[in-house]
């Protein structure tokens, strides 16, 4: 199975082709305008690899957070290009990058806390918290995530704050199972340096099967509130 990776969140154009789980290719476009050159781009890293567009299987996109023009611009390239060239049985797969950090992060077989940092400016961050494990199948390692909070917008000085929160407020965990877990003393917090989210979108998308209604939902452009809200509570996520 062929999946492309897409990231245009960050200014720049990232690209990954992942073959059965395998990493084939990896190509880092920065600078360049997503609605211009996100198609020949594409097009030059297939070639590279001997395919086509249409020897595609699956394509994932990360739908942010982050630039709203590239996010925006590459939904709408992805989605054009799945109307216009392929198989009612070829599927696009979106993929938040806070998400992707967490996937990042799982790398033994027991559940662990994550808390996914995202850098949007000198002083503040995007953050979320997910509940996650390693399944382990025939075919490859299966992440488990389980969203433990809605993505929100802090500063600096919050992190401990909302770190904190999410153990408070573990509403969907009994006491038994935070106990078998050992929730408290496993967790893992993750910034976004050196993590390749094209890659992640691909791999993703090889292990992820889709219906038409969760696929179009994964789809939607991801951005978050400003930290002008009062409180971490008020900034929830905004999807359009």
């Amino acid at each position: 199975m062929n999946c492309l990776g897409i990231d245009t969140t960050d200014f720049s154009i990232d690209l990954a082709l992942v073959r059965d789980g395998k990493l084939i290719l990896e190509r880092q476009n920065k600078g360049l305008s997503v609605a211009e050159y996100l198609i020949p781009r594409i097009e030059e890293l297939l070639a590279e690899s001997g395919l086509t567009l249409k020897e595609l299987d699956k394509i994932g996109i990360i739908n942010g957070p982050g630039s709203y023009t590239g996010i925006r611009s590459g939904l709408a390239t992805v989605l054009g290009m799945k109307l216009a060239n392929f198989s009612e049985n070829f599927q696009v797969v979106g993929l938040s990058k806070l998400k992707a950090q967490a996937l990042w992060a799982l790398s033994a077989p027991e559940p662990i806390i994550i808390f996914s940092l995202l850098t949007a400016n000198e002083k503040e961050f995007y953050a979320t918290a997910y509940l996650g494990l390693l399944k382990n199948s025939e075919s490859a390692k299966a992440a488990m995530l389980y969203e433990l909070t809605p993505p929100v917008n802090i500063i600096k000085e919050e992190v401990s704050e909302f770190e904190q929160s999410i153990f408070i407020n573990l509403k969907n965990f009994s006491a038994a199972q935070i106990k078998e877990y050992n929730l408290t003393n496993k967790f893992v917090e993750v910034l976004d340096s050196q993590i390749n989210y094209a890659t992640l979108a691909a791999n993703w998308a090889w292990q992820t099967t889709t219906d038409t209604q969760n696929e179009i939902y994964s789809l939607k452009p991801l951005y978050i509130k400003s930290v002008n809200a009062k409180t971490i509570e008020e900034r929830k996520i905004v999807e359009s």
